[in-house]
């Protein structure tokens, strides 16, 4: 995906996370932090590695002050660290998740955890398929069940 889409993809989720935080409820705390904690740890790791593209895209003109690329990464790759290391982050995301699963299965029992693994392997069968794959065609990008 081009790192502009991936921008504003990412502008999307924050906006997201900023509603969900402003509107929570006490029980879905766990559920924001995590998503939290997911944001920034891809968002931090996404800057720099944009910034590092568009330094490289400039060729040797990149490293001249003028462009403020040292700067601008100098400025931001602090942000990997502090505010949470994402290393910790991306395992408080995956424990969030594992949670979330071992939740899910534990209320809906063996047909929960039977559905889920139809699902999956139902997804995983039909990505097999190359008309599936190649289904380009406008009312198919913009059904619910494509997105």
């Amino acid at each position: 995906m081009p790192l502009l889409a991936k921008t504003y993809a990412l502008h999307f989720g924050l906006e997201y996370l900023t509603q969900r935080f402003s509107e929570h409820e006490g029980e879905d705390m766990r559920e924001i932090e995590t998503l939290a904690a997911g944001l920034k740890a891809y968002s931090t790791w996404f800057t720099t590695a944009t910034i590092q593209e568009c330094r490289e895209a400039c060729g040797g003109k990149g490293y001249l002050a003028e462009n403020r690329f040292a700067a601008l990464k100098a400025d931001t790759e602090i942000f990997t660290t502090f505010e949470g290391d994402n290393t910790v982050l991306m395992q408080l995301v995956a424990k969030g998740v594992l949670t979330s699963f071992k939740n899910q299965f534990h209320e809906e029992g063996t047909w929960g955890l039977l559905r889920f693994l139809g699902g999956r392997i139902g997804t995983a069968i039909s990505e097999l398929n190359p008309i599936i794959i190649r289904n380009t065609d406008r009312q198919h990008l913009l059904s619910s069940d494509f997105q």
